[in-house]
């Protein structure tokens, strides 16, 4: 899960105030206890969007 969170951190920092506030919404959750594979399923799902956004300048 460290993959996981770390992946979120990065989506709130540097997304759109959207996904941002998404991402910081899953590790909310992520604090709070165990969570259902459909939550970590949707968490990947925000982190491939963010990340496959082409509107994304990236830091190389």
């Amino acid at each position: 899960m460290v993959d996981l969170r770390e992946q979120l951190r990065q989506v709130v920092t540097s997304a759109a105030p959207a996904q941002s506030e998404r991402a910081q919404q899953f590790l909310h959750a992520l604090d709070g206890g165990p969570w259902e594979d459909s939550t970590e399923a949707a968490a990947r799902e925000l982190i491939d969007a963010y990340l496959h956004d082409p509107y994304l300048t990236k830091d190389t």
